[in-house]
């Protein structure tokens, strides 16, 4: 869960980065990233994002036409 309390304290506007080693094995957990992204890009209106970690490869095509993604691992 992302708690308002954690995005409050990062700069809007900003690069912000995320890890994801280890997190996106199952449909769930691909479900809740999405989620966790789309509130970081909704909330904090991000420059881009670092992903160091898998990330799918539709996960990027659906949100990266509202932010840019810098990936650092491989894409699924």
């Amino acid at each position: 869960e992302l708690l308002p309390e954690f995005l409050s304290v990062i700069p809007k506007h900003s690069l912000v980065a995320v890890g994801t080693y280890g997190f996106i094995k199952e449909k769930q957990q691909k479900a809740e990233w999405y989620c966790f992204l789309e509130t970081i890009i909704n909330e904090l209106e991000p420059s881009g994002i670092i992903v160091y970690g898998t990330l799918t490869k539709d996960i990027i095509d659906d949100l990266s036409s509202v932010t840019k993604f810098y990936l650092y691992g491989r894409i699924n």
